[in-house]
């Protein structure tokens, strides 16, 4: 009995696996526009009492410094940082 229950959920997922195995281009896309794709959109937002805030992507461009250059990267400290006692007397070849 346990073995027929498992071989059903094994066929199952099997048969789930299968099924969802269908090329992309069977689901329609690009088949529908955007609401800022529409020509008519600024002449539908010029009626409304409360016309809808930009898009904009919270937190990007707000700060006074935004065009201003990336600061330089900090690279690690070289000097002093060897192991002591450690010496390198011969780099092994690997070929």
């Amino acid at each position: 009995m346990k073995s027929q229950i498992a071989l059903a959920v094994v066929l199952g997922c099997a048969a789930a696996v299968i099924y969802a195995q269908s090329p992309s281009s069977s689901f329609p896309r690009g088949s529908s526009m955007q609401s800022w794709q529409n020509p008519g959109l600024k002449n539908v937002l010029a009626k409304c009492k409360n016309p809808p805030q930009p898009f904009s992507i919270a937190g990007a461009g707000q700060s006074a410094d935004a065009n201003a250059a990336p600061p330089d990267p900090v690279l690690p400290a070289t000097a002093g940082k060897a192991v002591r006692g450690a010496t390198v007397t011969a780099v092994p070849v690997i070929s």
